[in-house]
């Protein structure tokens, strides 16, 4: 909710402080913090690429949800 819009509930912060929490976090759980910057980078994605009424419909089921966006390519390496 960090980044997401307040309209929705969200915090409406800029990408520099969502880099100081995303390090914050990561201090603990190098993994977790790995997971927030990937759901923080996707989940503002339809605001970059999509009409402003994707991005707005995005944002708002995101945040009042609570949904966790989040995307990681496992890649398998012939051993």
């Amino acid at each position: 909710k960090v980044l997401g819009p307040k309209a929705y509930g969200g915090g409406g912060e800029a990408w520099d402080t969502a880099y100081k929490v995303i390090r914050e976090v990561a201090k603990a759980d190098g993994s977790i913090g790995m997971l927030l910057g990937y759901h923080l980078l996707w989940s503002t994605t339809a605001n970059v690429v999509g009409t402003e009424d994707q991005s707005k419909s995005v944002q708002r089921v995101l945040i009042e949800q609570n949904l966790v966006r989040s995307s990681v390519q496992v890649m398998d390496y012939p051993v």
